[in-house]
């Protein structure tokens, strides 16, 4: 860790003086890589490629226009991504809540074709997230209201063209009414993708907290006893334990 200081790429990472976890140690390798690399020239230094590039990939820069969960066709694999509407390969899964990101993403040769070896969000300057219990009534697919240090906002959404993700998943226009934007715990991050001014994307996360009493396979009880069933397939699970994920 001190020569990550030292290499400036402990970015995102706060550890203290305890071990590292294993997300920590996932950034730390990511900040390694994207890190422009220092260049010399006649005793002066500059910025210059990063590892990656170094390495033999492509850097290029996009927005997520489909992914594997929220493509509203059969187009895409698991293993792919659809980026400023061309098709890629990937070697790993890419969230569906990249929906309408501005990314910069990696490619590498495999097997002759390209293939994408890293995807990130660029930057979030064109987002807004807030949390479930600042969701206003007056919410809907056109107007979303919330609050926000103490006074009533309101943002323009484009009604049923607005791309909805909720808990990973697309939405149909099946269930695409009001109540999706106003979810009873989680948050909502709205998200412009073109840069026109109007959010055309909404990552809606919600989820149930329990205190577990007793735990079987595919089973949880609360403290009162209530047995809650889980869709290993389906439900993202998360379990604290003292406080500690």
């Amino acid at each position: 860790l001190v020569k990550a200081a030292q290499l400036d790429i402990l970015d995102g990472i706060d550890s203290g003086e305890r071990a590292l976890k294993r997300e920590e140690v996932a950034r730390l390798v990511f900040n390694a890589l994207t890190v422009p690399m220092m260049e010399e020239l006649n005793g002066e230094y500059t910025e210059g490629d990063d590892a990656l590039t170094r390495l033999g990939c492509k850097k290029y820069n996009g927005i997520v226009t489909s992914t594997y969960d929220t493509q509203t066709g059969a187009t895409l694999t698991e293993n792919m991504v659809e980026i400023s509407g061309v098709r890629y390969k990937t070697t790993y899964f890419v969230e569906g809540t990249l929906l309408g990101a501005n990314v910069v993403f990696y490619t590498t040769d495999k097997d002759g074709e390209e293939t994408i070896c890293l995807v990130y969000e660029k930057y979030k300057g064109d987002t807004l997230e807030v949390k479930a219990r600042d969701i206003l009534d007056g919410t809907t697919l056109s107007s979303f209201v919330y609050e926000l240090n103490g006074k009533t906002r309101r943002e323009s959404l484009p009604g049923g063209s607005l791309r909805v993700v909720y808990n990973g998943k697309s939405v149909g226009s099946l269930y695409m009414t009001d109540d999706i934007l106003k979810p009873e715990s989680g948050k909502v991050l709205l998200r412009d993708s073109d840069n026109n001014g109007i959010y055309d994307t909404a990552i809606v996360t919600e989820y149930t907290t329990v205190v577990a009493a007793a735990v079987s396979e595919y089973n949880v009880y609360d403290k009162y006893g209530n047995n809650i069933d889980i869709d290993i397939d389906e439900e993202q699970i998360k379990v604290y334990l003292y406080g500690k994920e």
